[in-house]
C-alpha cells in the first residue's frame, strides 16, 4: 500500500483516498468541499493534488468571467428599468459582483494616438462650440483625460467653467472702486493655476464679512454662488482676463507681491489692503486711550505702504517681524492722520466695520 504524507497539515491519505480526491476535483468539486468531506482544510487537499501532479484551477476570485455583449446590454437594460442588481444578475446568469462591474464599468481608455486619428476633428469642433469635456468623453466612449490630452497636443487652450458669468473687464480700467478691490485682493485673495483650464481667483473671509464678499461679487457682476463653510465663506471665479489684469500689476505669490507704480499712489488701493490685512482699534495706556492702526504683510507690500504714508506727510514707520511675516503700526495722532488719509472724505467703498470705527475715531479727535 502506498501512503502519501503531507507535512504541512500532518494528515495521512492512503492511495484510495488520494485517487478519490483527484476524481472529485476532476469532476469540478472545489477543494474546500473535498476538505470538508475528509475533515481537513483546503490547503491540505490542494497540497495533495499538487503532490500528485494535478494542475489546480484558478480560484473563483481570480477568474474573470466572460460576459458577452448581449449579457452586458441585458443587465444594463434590466437595471435601468428598475430591477435590482441581484435580480438582474440572476436572470442573466452571472453573479451579483459581475453584474455590478458590468453596470458601473468605466469607459475604456483609448490610446491618444488612435483617438487623434479617428475623432480629432469632431472633438475639436465640439469643444470649440462649448461642449464640456466630460460630455465629449462620454459621447466618444473615452475618459476625460484622453480628451484633454488630445486638446493639448492640438495646442488648444482649455477654457474654464463657463456656467457662471462675470464682467472680465472689471480691472482693465483703474477707478476708485477697482483700485480698492485690487488692494483687498492683494491682502485676502490668491490666484490658483491648475494644470488645465483658466486660472481661478479665490477669496476667503470670516463669516462676519459675508456682506463684503457679496459686494465684491456685485462689483465683478458675477452670478457665482458664495460657498459657506463652518468657519469661513469663500468666493471663486475662473477668469483668465481678470487674473491677468492682476498679475500684470504685480499680483503673484504672496511673499513676492509688489504693487505696480499705478497702484502705489492710490489711497483706495491701500484702504483695500488695510481692510484685508490691517486693523483699526484702540491702544490703552495708563493715562489715556489712543486710536491705533496696524497692518501685517510681506516686506514688499509694507515697504510700499510706508512710502505712501511718507509721501502724504505721515510719519515713516519701521517694519517689525511678526511670526514669519512683518507688520507696521502706530497710535495717537499719527494713527489718526493715517486713518483720515485712508477713510476720510466719504470713501466710495470700505469694509463696513472698519469704516464705522474710523469715522468714530475721527469724530472724537
Amino acid at each position: 500500500m502506498v501512503i502519501v504524507f503531507i507535512s504541512m497539515s500532518h494528515r495521512f491519505f492512503d492511495a484510495v483516498q488520494v485517487q478519490d480526491i483527484i476524481n472529485r476535483y476532476a469532476s469540478g468539486e472545489s477543494t474546500d468541499r473535498i476538505a470538508i468531506a475528509y475533515g481537513t482544510n483546503g490547503t491540505t487537499v490542494r497540497n495533495t493534488l499538487r503532490h500528485s501532479g494535478i494542475v489546480l484551477r484558478p480560484s473563483a476570485s481570480a477568474r474573470n468571467p466572460v460576459v458577452t455583449d448581449d449579457q452586458r446590454q441585458r443587465v444594463a437594460t434590466l437595471v435601468a428599468d428598475g430591477s435590482t442588481l441581484v435580480d438582474a444578475a440572476r436572470r442573466c446568469g452571472m453573479s451579483k459582483e459581475t453584474a455590478f462591474k458590468v453596470v458601473h464599468a468605466k469607459p475604456k481608455a483609448i490610446h491618444v494616438q488612435q483617438f487623434i486619428i479617428e475623432d480629432s476633428a469632431t472633438v475639436l469642433r465640439e469643444y470649440a462650440a462649448g461642449v464640456p469635456i466630460i460630455t465629449i468623453a462620454k459621447a466618444h466612449g473615452v475618459c476625460g483625460k484622453t480628451v484633454r490630452e488630445l486638446l493639448r497636443r492640438s495646442e488648444i487652450t482649455l477654457h474654464g467653467n463657463k456656467r457662471y458669468q462675470a464682467d472680465e473687464t472689471s480691472f482693465d480700467t483703474l477707478t476708485p472702486e477697482s483700485l480698492y478691490w485690487m488692494g483687498f485682493l492683494w491682502a485676502d485673495g490668491c490666484v490658483y493655476h491648475s494644470r488645465s483650464g483658466a486660472p481661478e481667483l479665490i477669496v476667503g473671509l470670516a463669516p462676519r464679512d459675508l456682506a463684503h464678499l457679496y459686494a465684491l461679487r456685485s462689483f465683478l457682476k458675477s452670478d457665482r454662488p458664495i460657498a459657506t463653510r463652518k468657519h469661513s465663506v469663500e468666493f471663486r471665479l475662473r477668469s483668465r482676463r481678470l487674473c491677468t489684469a492682476l498679475e500684470t500689476r504685480g499680483f503673484c505669490k504672496k511673499r513676492q507681491r509688489t504693487p505696480s507704480t499705478e497702484l502705489i499712489g492710490s489711497r483706495d488701493f491701500w484702504r483695500g489692503v488695510v481692510d484685508g490685512d490691517g486693523s483699526i482699534g484702540l491702544c490703552r495706556s495708563r493715562r489715556s486711550i489712543y486710536p491705533q492702526i496696524q497692518v501685517a504683510g510681506q516686506q514688499p507690500v509694507l515697504n510700499a505702504l510706508v512710502e505712501f504714508f511718507a509721501a502724504n506727510n505721515c510719519v515713516r514707520l519701521n517694519l517689525t517681524p511678526l511670526k514669519g511675516t512683518w507688520k507696521i503700526g502706530t497710535s495717537g495722532q499719527t494713527a489718526v492722520a493715517m486713518i483720515k488719509l485712508l477713510y476720510g472724505d466719504a470713501p466710495t467703498i470700505a469694509l463696513e466695520r472698519k469704516l464705522v470705527r474710523a469715522r468714530k475715531y475721527l469724530c472724537e479727535t
